[in-house]
């Protein structure tokens, strides 16, 4: 038994060492990172397409913020589910107190069966664009843009081998659920891989308009349950690149519970699987978390057999990697709260209530992570806002219920995600 957690505390000590060495690039790249200078004349005719369906805790503070873009030329293109959908109440008061004209608002009628209402939504709307607009931008509802986010979004799309460009996301919950705190470390623990392996996310993602009126990538992102994955596969087959942007980290304040969060993990993981650079991740979460319950079940046996060289082996094993991982959590953190504040944004939200629970909630993460992401590999179907989607062969999918969005019939607390 002390050979065996020996062994476990040297593979612990082996991914601390991996975790520090990966998250080097991705603290250097936001160190360094300068904002670029984009002449109002240089920026493309944007088009930004909203997606709803529900209504999304702060989506109100969503629209206001698109409106109130500095970008000198692009208008919005609100798609919701139905016009009985609780969303467009929200959108059409937003509109009526702004005064704005450069929004539009429809339903959703191309209710395609092959891919998300999401992709559908980005899919009506981008067929109606001329060929004047140079970037499509697409973000989700529960991303609240600063005023510069499109401006700095498009900017490298002056360069002709840039097919698309994205922000990301980073969570900042105003509450102290387990699944709040949980989603925080395990997005944490994602923003990294994805910077290293180029994986976009499509919640704040702007792609070139000769890209977006190809049909072929219109066909391609038709089959599937997320556009951000297969655009870069698209764009990789033709050559073109993907730039992440470091001072576009999106803050999303919203609560979030466990269960929500492994519906949440299990689409994420399902849609992974579409990016080859995914299944080294995937294969990473699936050895560390059989190291962490190996060293969890082999610590309760030798302290029932009372072999306390054992018991301290695992016990500082687990501890090492649990205290060095959230030192990393918040190296990271603070490495990206300067460009959160940079844009009058609060950073404020650790309290002492929170902290407490920060070391119980990493591990976890570990076991929801792991949970969530053998579940999606053995179930076919997903429900995603009341919607039934069934997973087919290489990551397509297709619609087996599709019915208007109903409000839970519990009411949402304020603030949680939906």
């Amino acid at each position: 038994m002390i050979f065996a957690s020996q062994i476990l505390f040297a593979i612990l000590v082996a991914l601390i060492l991996l975790h520090y060495v990966v998250s080097v690039p991705f603290l250097v790249w936001i160190r360094n990172w300068r904002r670029p200078e984009l002449a109002d004349e240089d920026c493309p005719k944007s088009a930004v397409i909203l997606a709803l369906r529900g209504p999304d805790p702060f989506l109100a503070d969503t629209v206001r913020a698109l409106l109130n873009q500095n970008h000198p030329n692009f208008d919005v293109r609100v798609v919701v589910d139905s016009l009985d959908d609780p969303a467009w109440a929200v959108v059409e008061q937003v509109i009526a107190e702004s005064g704005a004209t450069n929004i539009q608002m429809e339903p959703l009628t191309e209710r395609l069966h092959t891919c998300s209402l999401k992709i559908a939504s980005v899919v009506q709307a981008a067929k109606k664009l001329d060929d004047s607009y140079g970037a499509v931008v697409m973000v989700d509802a529960d991303a609240v843009p600063p005023s510069n986010w499109l401006r700095e979004l498009v900017a490298p799309l002056v360069d002709p081998q840039v097919g698309a460009t994205n922000g990301n996301r980073w969570y900042m919950p105003d509450d102290s659920r387990w699944g709040s705190l949980v989603r925080y470390f395990w997005n944490a623990g994602a923003v990294v891989p994805m910077y290293l392996y180029g994986i976009p996310w499509g919640g704040s993602m702007a792609v070139r308009g000769e890209i977006m009126r190809n049909e072929e990538y219109r066909q391609l992102v038709s089959s599937y349950i997320t556009e951000d994955q297969v655009s870069a596969r698209y764009l990789r087959k033709n050559k073109m690149r993907i730039v992440q942007v470091p001072s576009l980290f999106l803050v999303n304040r919203e609560a979030c519970t466990v269960s929500g969060l492994v519906n949440f993990l299990q689409r994420q993981s399902r849609a992974a699987t579409i990016h080859p650079a995914n299944w080294i991740v995937v294969s990473h979460v699936f050895y560390t978390s059989l190291s962490i319950f190996a060293t969890v079940g082999l610590l309760v046996a030798a302290l029932v057999l009372q072999n306390w060289i054992a018991v301290a082996w695992l016990a500082g094993g687990y501890a090492a990697y649990h205290l060095s991982l959230l030192v990393l959590a918040m190296m990271l953190e603070f490495s990206i709260r300067p460009i959160i504040r940079a844009r009058n944004e609060s950073t404020a939200w650790i309290t002492w209530g929170k902290a407490i629970r920060f070391l119980p909630a990493m591990s976890l993460t570990m076991a929801v992570y792991f949970y969530g992401l053998t579940s999606a590999v053995f179930t076919r179907t997903h429900r995603w806002r009341g919607i039934l989607y069934s997973f087919e062969r290489g990551g397509r999918i297709k619609i087996l219920e599709d019915m208007p969005y109903e409000m839970p019939n519990e009411e949402l607390e304020e603030g949680m995600s939906v």
